[in-house]
């Protein structure tokens, strides 16, 4: 089976409902945000800046405002006329689906969306501070459920990542490294798969930059596969003066670039980490183009240190997630001597795996 084929498998017709379904979710959460916030879509329509003087919106907020108008767009719960908006057809009461919640799991997704809009017209008019918002999601422990291999719609990014990294690169006796470690989910489906699969693996490194979260995660591994050597080392990408301690067999990461704020220097520095003739191996929640907008961005868009693309004060502007053509460019540009991307199948691109050959 290759990489599509897997792809297929994992992001099939059940999961590309449940995605559908959790994005017409947020989109009516973002909605009722603006509506509790006084924005009313009259007959006569309203302007953007109309919106966000009604909100109070502060200046560093202005772009997570209108990534949320250029959403609803998207999502057909607005429409847009000249510079008039207007209520679009898509917004309807939100009607739940209690046989596709009763089949996939999703509800990590949507008490991370009703978390954030409860505290969304706050953010956005400056008397909340982002930092609040992602302490008190780690602290809630909704980060631990979201990132966890029994939340479905996140779930397939580990495991796809897991089986292809299992078969395709020659795991026998090497030392790996993982980037972006965070919980362990990813840790936890590849070791989980090379048990299967009967690949040792002699060493692993678990790399992130929050050292409780780092130590817990250690033994957690520990506990489950005592016959590996984990170590773990306190790092972020994105310092300014970082600079690879050591070369591993090979370099693993699951969603752990979100915070990317240089696509290219980031693949410069996976380059550095891993020795001549190991890979690469990244599963990435990806946008279909430069302007197409994902759910999960609701979300990113709140925290601190993720930095809007595009223009900042348009409803082109997008967070986090990068392009497959972005990857692509970006470890060419960084020296891979051969680079593969593929895509999930299907109408919208939702995951890439990104391998580099060094």
């Amino acid at each position: 089976m290759n990489e599509v084929e897997r792809a297929a498998s994992l992001f099939n017709s059940l999961y590309q409902r449940a995605d559908e379904y959790v994005s017409d979710y947020t989109a009516h959460v973002i909605f009722h945000c603006l509506e509790r916030g006084g924005v009313r879509f009259h007959p006569e329509g309203v302007t953007i800046l109309q919106i966000l003087n009604r909100l109070g919106c502060v200046q560093q907020m202005k772009p997570v405002v209108c990534w949320a108008i250029g959403y609803l767009l998207q999502q057909n719960m607005l429409l847009l006329s000249g510079d008039k908006l207007y209520r679009g057809p898509a917004a309807y009461q939100f009607r739940e689906d209690h046989e596709l919640t009763g089949s996939v799991i999703v509800q990590p997704s949507l008490q991370l969306i009703q978390f954030a809009g409860r505290h969304w017209l706050d953010l956005v008019a400056g008397r909340i501070d982002p930092q609040w918002l992602a302490a008190t999601i780690k602290q809630k422990r909704l980060w631990q459920a979201y990132y966890s291999n029994r939340h479905d719609l996140y779930a397939v990014y580990n495991q796809w990542a897991a089986e292809v990294f299992a078969e395709r690169v020659d795991l026998e006796g090497t030392h790996l490294i993982e980037v972006g470690v965070g919980y362990g989910s990813a840790s936890f489906a590849l070791l989980a798969e090379c048990a299967l699969r009967g690949v040792d693996i002699t060493g692993y490194t678990l790399e992130d930059n929050d050292p409780i979260l780092l130590e817990q995660t250690q033994k957690r591994l520990q506990n489950r596969f005592g016959a590996i050597s984990f170590q773990s080392r306190l790092a972020d990408l994105n310092q300014l003066h970082w600079v690879a301690p050591e070369r591993f067999d090979h370099v693993f990461a699951v969603n752990g670039m979100v915070c990317t704020r240089d696509l290219t220097v980031t693949a410069q520095r996976l380059h550095s980490l891993v020795k001549p003739g190991g890979a690469v191996l990244l599963s990435q929640w990806v946008r279909p183009n430069d302007c197409g907008k994902r759910h999960e961005e609701f979300i990113f868009s709140l925290l601190p240190g993720v930095r809007p693309f595009q223009s900042e004060t348009d409803l082109s502007v997008c967070f986090a997630f990068f392009t497959t053509e972005d990857w692509r460019s970006a470890f060419l540009n960084a020296g891979f001597r051969q680079v593969e991307v593929y895509v999930n199948p299907g109408e919208k691109s939702k995951a890439a795996i990104v391998k580099g050959l060094h």
